[in-house]
């Protein structure tokens, strides 16, 4: 045999065996992922039947998840495919754990409770300004006339200041005049039937409307033209 065939022979064995420890790596960590996938889900289990005490345990585990995507190790298309197909609660309280984990330290969030912990990040989620959930923690601001310590609101009180502060988007002149337009059309439609209604809305750059209006008004009035 030609030594340039025993030297393609030799690189063909050693790239073949090289593939195989790849796949063996691959599948050992695929494998891994799975196991851990698996424990984290098992974890929110056995935690949400005590969720008052447990629920920063959760958020951890659900933002390990996350960050790692996990789910992809079990044959999911996405996080919230996840979350939703294996029952494991709500994706909006999926999403309110892990945004306090990923917000506050747990000694912090836990003496504070689940819902006031998370009206505290949503607070910081709606200042104009760069602050932060344990940022606002040592602040003052006005709560119905009175200064307190943003420490010792409530749940409810936190909520009402976040929709105070939230910044007000300003109507665009376009939707604006699809307003107007919709409640001329409304007129039109209300001098046949009182109970008629215009709604719109956007899609994808477009104004749409749905009127709401009898048959016999709608047919009537089309035949006219």
């Amino acid at each position: 045999m030609k030594k340039s065939h025993i030297l393609a022979k030799a690189r063909a064995s050693d790239t073949l065996e090289k593939t195989r420890s790849l796949a063996k790596a691959g599948a050992a960590l695929n494998t891994a992922a799975a196991r851990r996938a698996e424990e984290l889900l098992t974890l929110i289990a056995r935690r949400k039947e005590n969720i008052v005490d447990a629920f920063y345990d959760i958020g951890e585990a659900l933002k390990e998840l996350l960050d790692k995507k996990l789910h992809m190790a079990l044959g999911h298309t996405s996080f919230g495919d996840i979350i939703t197909t294996r029952g494991v609660m709500g994706r909006t309280q999926a999403f309110k754990l892990i945004a306090v984990v990923k917000a506050l330290p747990r000694a912090t969030a836990i003496s504070m409770g689940q819902e006031r912990a998370y009206a505290l990040v949503a607070l910081a989620a709606a200042t104009p300004e760069a602050d932060t959930a344990a940022s606002l923690l040592s602040k003052r601001v006005t709560v119905h006339g009175a200064v307190r310590d943003v420490s010792h609101l409530s749940r409810r009180e936190l909520t009402e200041l976040a929709r105070e502060v939230r910044p007000r988007k300003k109507k665009s002149e376009a939707a604006l005049e699809a307003a107007r337009e919709a409640t001329r059309i409304a007129k039109i439609f209300k001098k046949q039937d009182r109970a008629a209604k215009v709604e719109i809305a956007s899609r994808k750059g477009h104004f749409v409307a749905t009127v709401h209006v009898r048959l016999d008004v709608l047919v009537a009035l089309l035949r006219r033209r």
